[in-house]
């Protein structure tokens, strides 16, 4: 039924747009797909994967954002190194409509094999941490870090006094000390700024510690209090 209702919600907001934005978008409807699936965002680089003009990728992406159907992940950096990839990341702000638009069904998510199964729990945590974001307590603003050739981490949690919490996702049942190769990094470039590095897993192992201020969590820890 979920697939049934994304699709038709898909095809409400293609035809609800001016005709002439409409006729542009539907000469390559496939690659459309790739402006909303996780991704860092170069608006030359996605035109050129589009077909489309570089005008009308930004012209897309905001329509999109003003409908409120993805956000950005602004990249985050203090010039801790020159090599701090630039671009944003793009979320679509409902990853069921995320499966939808990449042809995913709930039993092909559900194989560990999936292709998609990364990208969509990493779009997922995203944005439950968004949302959680509105109601906190502490004013948090969300980014990612990557460094070119280097490590990279998918999700920073920034407050205002400039402590971090940076979490990285995993769509496996297991963690290793491995997954935790760009928290350790950030770790020593902040220093006693780094809060908490954290992996998210789809298991249900509780929080193991790894490391100085490094533990791993099932991603059920999002909505769990008290524990």
């Amino acid at each position: 039924m979920v697939p049934q209702l994304c699709r038709s919600h898909r095809r409400t907001r293609h035809t609800r747009d001016d005709p002439h934005q409409r006729a542009e978008r539907t000469t390559n409807p496939a690659g459309l797909r790739r402006l909303g699936h996780r991704q860092e965002h170069n608006t030359a680089n996605t035109a050129n994967k589009t077909g489309l003009h570089r005008t009308t990728v930004s012209r897309y992406l905001e329509l999109l954002e003003t409908v409120f159907l993805i956000h950005r992940l602004p990249v985050w950096s203090r010039n801790l190194t020159a090599r701090v990839v630039k671009h944003p990341k793009l979320h679509l702000t409902d990853a069921g409509l995320a499966a939808a638009l990449l042809g995913v069904s709930p039993e092909a998510l559900a194989r560990p094999v999936s292709a998609s199964r990364g990208p969509l729990i990493e779009t997922f945590i995203v944005n439950e941490l968004a949302k959680q974001a509105t109601w906190s307590e502490n004013s948090v603003r969300l980014h990612h870090w990557r460094v070119s050739g280097g490590a990279e981490v998918d999700i920073l949690l920034e407050r205002d006094d400039g402590q971090i919490i940076a979490i990285e996702c995993k769509a496996t049942d297991t963690v290793t000390g491995n997954d935790f190769r760009g928290l350790t990094t950030l770790r020593d470039l902040l220093g006693p700024q780094f809060v908490h590095g954290i992996v998210l897993h789809t298991g249900r192992q509780g929080a193991l510690m790894f490391g100085d201020r490094l533990v791993s969590l099932p991603i059920a820890a999002l909505w769990e209090t008290g524990n």
